[in-house]
Parts: structure tokens; C-alpha cells; sequence
């Protein structure tokens, strides 16, 4: 995604007001963190596993 795109989405991020996460995982390929894709990435691909994982536990189990 072009860094111009990606700073419009940031900028409509924070003018909706409700809490986000931003992050760029730089030299990523679309499908980096599909096992076995041709640009996979495993350290890149785990980061993201873990940011998910905090997500779904503060927004689906803290909504209980």
C-alpha cells in the first residue's frame, strides 16, 4: 500500500475517534503471514499473530 494511502487511512482513523491500531510491517508482501505463501514472513507473520491476538482479547472477551 502506498505510504500516501496509508497516511489518508490513519487520518480517517483518528477524525472516526475510536480506538485503533496502525502498523506497517515494513518489505511485506500481500499474503506475508499466509504459511507457505512465496513471501511469507515468520517473524513479521508472528508480530501480527500477537497484535491479533491482543485485539480479540480486549474487544471480544472484555466485552463478556
Amino acid at each position: 500500500m502506498p505510504q500516501v494511502s496509508i497516511d489518508s487511512f490513519n487520518r480517517a482513523l483518528k477524525a472516526w475517534g475510536g480506538k485503533y491500531e496502525s502498523e506497517v510491517y515494513d518489505g511485506a508482501q500481500h499474503g506475508w503471514t499466509v504459511t507457505g505463501s512465496p513471501v511469507y514472513s515468520p517473524l513479521q507473520a508472528e508480530h501480527a499473530f500477537k497484535a491479533l491476538t491482543r485485539l480479540f482479547a480486549g474487544t471480544l472477551l472484555g466485552a463478556s
